[in-house]
């Protein structure tokens, strides 16, 4: 394997920068889903007032626009295996709940004794590792913060939506 990480210097933050990068694209994706898969709009009478009101305001979610287009990322030599590392231990989340709260540490000892990883670049390879769980669990914070305020706005919405029907 040949020293991880020594002869790259800030090579965390170019791991955590592909770390943000591929949960968005997940995130992204799962969303385009989604949208592909939700049922069609009952048809509207054109000449309701709600229906001229609808074709003015655009539906939520179509506020950014088409769906970015994945980025293109260069990994420096000395991340790729760290990153094909950071892929392997994607099974390994310790869950509260449904919620990711880290990496089982155990686990991924376990793994990088059973993978192979020299003793001597175990430690580097784990506080690479440390980087990456950190930013994925930032990504994952600000995805569940954004969704919650979806979920409000969607609630505010149906709030409306009943008023407007009384």
């Amino acid at each position: 394997m040949g020293g991880l990480c020594q002869p790259c210097r800030g090579a965390g933050k170019k791991l955590r920068a592909l770390v943000r990068l591929s949960l968005e694209q997940q995130r992204r994706d799962a969303k385009a889903d989604a949208k592909k898969n939700q049922p069609a709009a009952a048809p509207v009478d054109a000449s309701h007032a709600l229906a001229k009101l609808a074709r003015l305001v655009p539906p939520s979610g179509d506020q950014d626009g088409p769906a970015a287009a994945p980025q293109r990322f260069a990994l420096w030599s000395c991340n790729v295996q760290p990153w094909r590392h950071w892929l392997n231990v994607q099974t390994m989340w310790a869950t509260d709940g449904g919620w990711r709260c880290g990496l089982r540490v155990a686990d991924v000892r376990a793994y990088m004794e059973l993978s192979g990883v020299a003793e001597g670049e175990r430690e580097s390879l784990f506080a690479l590792l440390q980087e990456c769980e950190l930013e994925a669990l930032t990504v994952y914070a600000e995805h569940w913060q954004a969704d919650e305020q979806e979920r409000a706005l969607e609630r505010e919405r149906e709030k409306q939506r009943d008023k407007l029907r009384k």
